[in-house]
């Protein structure tokens, strides 16, 4: 629910962080212990607290927001033990655990409280999991999710031997808090309640809490590009482009956090090799063949993509075949799509000239030192412009392919992780936005 290590520091903030935004409030975390961020909201030295219980030991103190969530507190224990229980009195015979500063309702609170359990308390959930491992304690009551993910770090023979009860101690909400005696901290608190209300209103606040595994799976993936522009480029630091802002929308869209400034920018034979020997990798924007159809899982097409043999107007190349180029020197760019169909066509190696970067092949061709250029159209045209050509003085002197651009994943990458990025690329298209990005990056690409 919260952690540092977490996309948005964990769902419980995204929620909030959202929320806030609603309402024009930025909203920022510090990570501390449930004892010192109580008493620190208690005595104002911070406004607000998130991912609190109402119980009756706090109401007296604080101010408690609408639910953001709701939480299911539930025993662990070792698979071993013939474990049952009917109601809090059938307790008595274990041993229980239970960490400082946190609450287990009311009841439960009051029985711990009252001595009737035999209790060992823990610093933190972690302490109180490897105690139950170690069989120093019986029990121990936490919630399902936050203790199957404290579980899941621990060694599979260990994650085994622990076992959840399916009877629940306790399903209740959980809660942004402010103190009672700091009203601008309450008024704060209000905000965010309309803010939640109106997340809830528009969708939001189901796309955040149903996508939380697939935020994290996401941001596990490694986002590789080329320098292909107006496609996808480095400009200041960062990727931009057509396919970038594609992408970088999808993600959005899956309430995702990462972005163009994460994506890597690489020569693409590089960053081809990657995606074919490293796991969790996400390559775009790139042409699907036969030849790579089996290698990667595909999203798709996020761009139209022809295929172009480029030649310099005066060199009256325009209206022959690729058979009659064969003593023509063409430039490729290496493990390009370009590449891949000039040699499928049986254009001589000889005359094959593969460089790594789409803009030393543009400034060959505008020199003189090749004849032909095979590239993507629109991206041909844009090298070319950088180099300084004069456009009218070249041509496509024959068209290879049509084809369309799209993202290739890794074949280890979860299917459900690939088919959210397709639905949302679908949405993206059925409602026009796909489109109005594309122009929008054209035309920021022309004035550039």
């Amino acid at each position: 629910y919260v952690s540092a290590e977490k996309p948005f520091d964990g769902i419980l903030p995204h929620i909030v962080t959202a929320a806030f935004e609603l309402q024009d409030i930025k909203a920022a975390y510090r990570h501390t212990d449930w004892n010192r961020a109580y008493g620190q909201v208690k005595n104002a030295t911070f406004p607000v607290s998130i991912g609190w219980m109402h119980d009756s030991s706090r109401a007296d103190d604080m101010y408690f927001s609408e639910p953001i969530t709701h939480i299911t507190l539930s025993f662990f224990h070792r698979k071993k033990m013939n474990f049952r229980w009917k109601n809090l009195a059938s307790l008595k015979r274990y041993r229980i655990g239970f960490v400082t500063g946190y609450s287990y309702g009311d009841e439960f609170n009051e029985a711990i409280k009252q001595g009737t359990y035999q209790v060992t308390e823990f610093a933190t959930p972690l302490d109180a999991f490897n105690a139950l491992l170690s069989s120093e304690i019986d029990l121990l009551p936490s919630d399902t999710i936050v203790g199957q993910a404290i579980l899941s770090g621990l060694d599979a023979q260990k994650m085994g031997d622990i076992i959840v009860d399916e009877h629940p101690l306790l399903v209740t909400p959980v809660h942004m808090i402010a103190s009672l005696n700091n009203p601008a901290a309450i008024a704060l608190v209000k905000s965010f309640n309309q803010g939640l209300n109106e997340l809830k209103q528009n969708g939001r606040y189901k796309r955040i809490v149903s996508s939380t595994n697939l935020i994290d799976a996401i941001s596990k993936l490694r986002f590789l590009t080329e320098e292909s522009a107006p496609l996808n480029y480095k400009e200041n630091g960062t990727a931009k482009g057509i396919s970038v802002a594609v992408v970088a929308e999808i993600l959005k869209e899956l309430e995702s956090n990462v972005g163009p400034t994460q994506f890597e920018v690489q020569p693409w034979a590089r960053a081809y090799k990657t995606a074919l020997q490293k796991d969790n990798i996400a390559l775009f924007s790139i042409i699907k063949t036969p030849e790579r159809k089996s290698k990667f899982q595909w999203v798709g097409p996020i761009y139209r993509a022809n295929v172009v043999l480029f030649s310099r107007k005066n060199d009256a190349l325009k209206g022959q075949s690729i058979n009659a180029f064969s003593k023509q020197t063409i430039c490729a760019v290496r493990e390009d799509v370009g590449a891949q169909l000039i040699a499928s066509l049986g254009h001589p190696e000889e005359y094959t000239h593969l460089i790594p970067t789409a803009a030393q092949c543009a400034k060959m061709l505008q020199l003189g030192r090749v004849n032909l250029w095979a590239y993507g159209a629109d991206t041909g045209r844009w090298y070319l412009s950088k180099t300084g050509a004069d456009l009218s003085q070249f041509e496509e002197t024959l068209h290879l392919h049509e084809s369309f651009r799209y993202i290739a994943f890794s074949k280890n990458i979860s299917t459900h992780v690939v088919e959210a990025f397709q639905e949302t690329l679908d949405y993206l298209h059925l409602s026009g936005r796909l489109q109005s990005i594309i122009e929008a990056e054209l035309q920021s690409a022309s004035t550039n």
